[in-house]
């Protein structure tokens, strides 16, 4: 069975948005009423006005799609924008029943933007800054803030261990001085770029020079979390 025709079968129902003078508002069609109001809420500015919502029976899609066209005709809701600059439709469709959402709508917040979820936040870190939008998971905010912790962490015990114009014999002494483990290949790459971030390194054979340590660490860019067209630009 095709995707179209999966869900094509799953039940619909049209919903009609109220304000507190009984004003219809809006008319739509949604499989998830729950999920519809979310995503009212975080995109559309009269979200606030709505006092009551009817709900109809469950129809199947393409039911559901002709009695939307036919309310919005015929009852010229105040935001809906589709269907309601043409006539009245003057055919009669059978009638179907509404009741009432009864669980409580939560109001949108006046002081955020449109489009920005409750989860999205900036993060500053010296001269680190992270906007994270329509963060669906906590892990992914925990995640970002792990990070941050590592990075003082890091800067702090490179600033007592190590100083400007030092010379050490070789990348092992280097591992041995941070307390890090002797990596190789791929890993002792990624272990060197990262204390790149705190300080600048200079090769002179097998020798180390700590040329300079920041004041600030360097901003890292996790580019897998910006996709793969930055991880592309990455790697060129």
């Amino acid at each position: 069975m095709k995707g179209h025709d999966k869900i094509n079968m799953k039940k619909h129902m049209i919903y009609k948005f109220y304000n507190k003078n009984d004003q219809l508002l809006y008319i739509g069609i949604t499989n998830s009423i729950r999920k519809r109001l979310h995503l009212h809420k975080q995109k559309k500015e009269w979200f606030n006005e709505i006092n009551k919502i009817l709900v109809s029976e469950k129809l199947s899609r393409n039911e559901a799609y002709i009695y939307e066209i036919f309310f919005i005709s015929n009852e010229k809701p105040i935001h809906n924008i589709e269907y309601t600059k043409g006539g009245e439709i003057d055919f009669l469709l059978p009638n179907i029943t509404f009741s009432e959402y009864k669980k409580k709508i939560k109001k949108r917040n006046k002081n955020k933007k449109i489009g920005e979820s409750k989860y999205s936040v900036v993060i500053k870190d010296g001269n680190i800054t992270r906007r994270i939008k329509r963060v669906g998971e906590m892990k992914k905010l925990i995640t970002i803030l792990k990070i941050i912790i590592k990075t003082r962490e890091n800067f702090e015990k490179i600033k007592k261990l190590l100083k400007q114009g030092q010379v050490i014999k070789n990348y092992k002494e280097l591992c041995k001085i941070l307390d890090m483990p002797i990596a190789a290949g791929n890993s002792k790459i990624l272990q060197l770029k990262e204390l790149k971030r705190y300080c600048k390194i200079e090769k002179d054979g097998n020798k180390i020079i700590i040329a300079e340590i920041y004041n600030k660490p360097l901003p890292k860019i996790d580019f897998r979390m910006l996709g793969n067209n930055n991880r592309r630009k990455e790697n060129k």
